[in-house]
């Protein structure tokens, strides 16, 4: 299957679920980027660069009633997602998500990230990166993690991530994390 270039503006969608409590609005100036392999049944797909100017994205999530879940064969497997990315260009990024059911909020005003990626291997976790820059960035977190004694009864199999960075510039970046589950304590939180 070949998509080619795909090249939107001014999209804009209002998304609502009132079964599932899922409410989202997404719009952005502009989107570009070219599809060079896309190959679903391998998963496996190439894309060209990636350039994104000015998403404004808000999630929420309410709480539910619980819900039944359909039942999934157990012989179903799934092929590993196989990515080729070149560069990624986002400009003007402001994104605000809330997930109720997981205790997850965070905020984020993105002025401008530019990343040369070489290589991205989801399924050994391993990323390596050319260039990365990000500047004027504030991003507020706050996660409702499991404590450390809770999370090592819960010990899965997942592979560490590797990170090959050639150059990171950051500038005028604020990160402002708060793990919500764990009792606040006075002095330096590691």
């Amino acid at each position: 299957l070949a998509l080619g270039e795909i090249d939107l503006k001014n999209f804009d969608i209002d998304y609502g679920d009132d079964q599932t409590k899922m409410y989202a609005h997404l719009q952005f100036k502009k989107f570009n980027t070219t599809i060079k392999k896309l190959d679903l049944e391998n998963n496996n797909f190439a894309v060209g660069d990636i350039n994104l100017n000015g998403l404004k994205l808000k999630f929420n999530q309410k709480l539910i009633q619980d819900i039944k879940e359909s039942e999934t064969s157990s012989n179903t497997t799934s092929t590993p997602l196989k990515i080729a990315l070149n560069r990624i260009n986002l400009e003007d990024i402001t994104i605000d998500y809330g997930d109720e059911r997981s205790k997850t909020y965070a905020k984020l005003a993105l002025e401008k990230l530019n990343a040369k990626i070489n290589a991205v291997d989801l399924e050994k976790n391993k990323f390596d990166i050319d260039e990365v820059l990000l500047s004027n960035t504030n991003l507020d977190a706050k996660l409702h993690l499991q404590t450390s004694n809770s999370a090592s009864n819960n010990s899965s199999s997942s592979v560490p991530m590797e990170l090959k960075l050639g150059k990171g510039i950051l500038d005028n970046v604020k990160i402002n994390y708060n793990n919500t589950a764990a009792p606040k304590t006075a002095g330096l939180d590691y």
